[in-house]
């Protein structure tokens, strides 16, 4: 089960959040490339070539996707999340390759 943490929301205020969120393009990207990421949503309406890349990528490391209204993210209010929020897996998955160079 996951913990829970505080987060500074866009207008200075702290909200408790779980600790298996993650969300802003950036961070969701570099997680995804880890493969860490159980599932993705992504606001309806929101484009751009980065957010293409995550639908992408997401797509091909098989990882569930999924597109909601800005009130279905998952994250609250006030929380800057530019379109993008992803739940973190409970085991990081690596393909047979990456397993050979960790060793």
């Amino acid at each position: 089960m996951a913990g829970r943490r505080k987060r500074r929301t866009g207008d200075n205020t702290f909200v408790e959040v779980p600790d298996d969120l993650i969300w802003g393009i950036n961070p969701v990207y570099e997680a995804l490339d880890a493969r860490s990421l159980s599932d993705i949503a992504v606001q309806r309406g929101k484009a751009g070539p980065r957010i293409q890349e995550i639908v992408d990528l997401a797509r091909e490391y098989r990882v569930r996707l999924r597109f909601v209204e800005a009130d279905r993210m998952g994250v609250p209010a006030g929380c800057r999340h530019q379109g993008v929020v992803a739940r973190r897996a409970a085991t990081v998955f690596l393909s047979f390759d990456r397993l050979l160079k960790a060793v």
